[in-house]
């Protein structure tokens, strides 16, 4: 029985995306609030408001899973699971290949019925798996930017064990 891989997020990447994100919000807010304090308030103003009070969202967010640093990946014996990827068992995986997502390493789940599964996630997550996916033959797919430094084809070949033993137990 091998045993679980485990990959936490990479906290480094987690606090520049948060940085990056928490600067674009002040770069929309300060020119926002400077004019509020003028009293005047229009439709630009408003939207200069959410913009950066979404991007200051965005950044605290990234803040808090580089402190919580969740499991972002978990391959088992029973399936793959974690922070952004929906539970999958291996009864439900057809293929687990390793691809290329505009540009960046990706894992990615062929499945048996993609209609059952999708419909568990989150709509975001079901936007997000269809438009990625879809050009792979994939229909779960997990970017690993963020992940701790995984070697893709060791991570995709670790996978293909847990499927065929878990083939093979069905067998």
């Amino acid at each position: 029985m091998a045993a679980p891989v485990i990959l936490r997020l990479n906290r480094g990447r987690c606090i520049f995306i948060g940085c990056v994100h928490v600067t674009l919000a002040v770069i929309l807010l300060l020119p926002t609030v400077s004019v509020l304090t003028a009293g005047i308030f229009d439709g630009i103003v408003a939207f200069g408001l959410a913009a950066g009070l979404f991007f200051l969202a965005l950044g605290l967010s990234n803040f808090a899973l580089a402190w919580r640093r969740p499991v972002a990946l978990r391959l088992d014996a029973k399936g793959a699971s974690g922070y952004y990827l929906d539970p999958v068992t291996w009864d439900e995986v057809v293929d687990v290949r390793a691809v290329r997502l505009n540009g960046r390493d990706a894992f990615g789940f062929e499945l048996r019925d993609p209609e059952k599964v999708l419909a568990r996630q989150p709509l975001l997550a079901r936007f997000r798996s269809r438009a990625l996916c879809r050009s792979f033959g994939l229909h779960l797919a997990m970017p690993l930017v963020l992940l701790q430094s995984a070697d893709i084809t060791r991570l995709a070949a670790q996978a293909k064990a847990f499927l065929a033993a878990a083939s093979s137990k069905r067998s």
